[in-house]
Parts: C-alpha cells; structure tokens; sequence
C-alpha cells in the first residue's frame, strides 16, 4: 500500500507529513500476529514510562489529500517477509539496514 501511494504521488507536487497504514496495532499485538504466523514465543517486558502519548494515527489526510486506501493487511506484509528471509532473499535479517535503531547508531546518527 505504501509503495502505491509514494508511485502515485511521484510525479505530484506533493508537500508534508502524511501517516500511511491499513490499521493501528500495538507493538504486542503486532508481536502476536507475527507468533501466530510463523511460530515462535514472546517473552513481554512490561516498562513503566512517564511518556503516555497516544501512538494511534490517522489515515484521513494521506486519504483525503491522496486519494489513499490501502487493501494489504499487516499478516500479508508479515507472509512477504517471512518468505524473504526463507527463500534467503533477505541473506542476513540482522543486518543493522533493517534496524532502524542499529542502522542510525552505524550512521553516528542515535
């Protein structure tokens, strides 16, 4: 859904932040679904933080303003990287360039 959109709006004058995503999921429920589908356990780590913003975003604009409507649901993304790292298309997972944190330390930049 997201390469869609970026394709469509390249040739656009297209200025801003826009929020893209088929639906809102925490981290521990996008940890189940990901356990569900390929295995594995999830050990939870509760941490007390004194940051209680809400994290849930809005689509409306990138809809409005782009005509977005995404139609991919997160298990198919969760499928699509799963058989990279299967198929050994993806040769090593823990590269830091599919870490956001390990990639920005690489670069000086966390």
């Amino acid at each position: 859904d997201v390469a869609q959109a970026i394709v469509e709006s390249l040739d656009k004058p297209i200025y801003g932040t826009y929020n893209l995503h088929y639906e809102n999921v925490t981290i521990r429920e996008l940890a189940l679904r990901i356990t569900k589908l390929i295995g594995g356990e999830i050990e939870y780590q509760d941490i007390l933080s004194q940051d209680q913003r809400n994290y849930r975003v809005s689509s409306d604009k990138a809809r409005e303003e782009l005509g977005f409507c995404p139609v991919y649901p997160i298990e198919l993304g969760i499928k699509q990287v799963r058989d990279l790292v299967v198929s050994q298309r993806i040769k090593d997972p823990n590269n830091p360039v599919y870490h956001n944190q390990k990639f920005l330390t690489s670069l000086g930049k966390f």
